[in-house]
């Protein structure tokens, strides 16, 4: 009776309905991941308004050796043209960024690596904030050491992309060579915060005007800040 009862489960599984997540909305663009009953890594779609034709835009696939890519996560841009993908490999904890035009599904060849994900687009769509990881082997113990929050400009080399928080370029912030160095607009894009994330549920943050991506050096200010187990709130005025 074992075949019988794997064809019955079988049948019961195919009647679970697809997973849908992440679901953003840009430009009245919707894109969301998408998993089916018999898949095992989601597929990136979208739809041009609510009811739009459901559009495939990314599958991750697989390997030369067959084991399956996955979509990390994906940011996509403020006029709905572009998406940025981050994928990993086997469920790797460090992935590569692909950018993907929508209307042509054209992946652009530079790609960004080891990163850790993207966070978001800028206001007018020409960039994109990420996280960079020090080494892309898993088994490194310095691979999650002395992480950047970098700006990428699209049509640009990833050597040139902007350091916008670090240790290392704002040692007087705090920040330790363990945290995770994370950056992202305000929805409103008038900010900017960053933070120096661990394991810890304890949140620290800082904020400047997203203007200044422009200048050398950001004005960061404290907004949460941890102190001796405490966490403190800093505004400014009526921020």
């Amino acid at each position: 009776g074992r075949d019988s009862l794997v064809a019955a489960f079988e049948k019961m599984d195919a009647l679970t309905p697809a997973r849908i997540t992440d679901i953003v909305r840009k430009n009245n663009r919707y894109f969301y991941k998408k998993l089916l009953p018999d898949e095992v890594v989601g597929k990136l779609y979208y739809r041009d308004g609510e009811n739009g034709q459901e559009i495939l835009l990314y599958d991750p696939g697989v390997d030369k050796d067959g084991k399956p890519f996955s979509l990390y996560s994906f940011a996509a841009s403020e006029d709905g043209k572009n998406v940025a993908l981050a994928v990993s490999q086997g469920g790797a904890e460090v992935s590569r960024i692909y950018t993907i035009n929508v209307d042509s599904k054209k992946i652009d060849p530079e790609n960004i690596y080891p990163t850790y994900g993207v966070s978001g687009w800028s206001h007018d769509s020409k960039g994109f904030l990420y996280l960079m990881l020090n080494s892309g082997d898993n088994k490194s113990m310095e691979r999650e050491a002395e992480t950047r929050a970098r700006e990428h400009t699209s049509g640009t080399a990833p050597s040139d992309d902007k350091e916008i928080f670090s240790r290392r370029k704002y040692p007087n912030l705090g920040v330790t060579s363990a945290d995770f160095c994370m950056a992202a607009f305000s929805e409103d894009f008038k900010y900017l915060f960053a933070f120096p994330s661990t394991v810890s549920n304890d949140i620290t943050c800082f904020y400047a005007p997203a203007a200044d991506l422009l200048n050398p050096v950001i004005s960061w200010k404290p907004l949460l800040q941890k102190k001796d187990h405490v966490t403190a709130l800093s505004l400014d005025g009526d921020d």
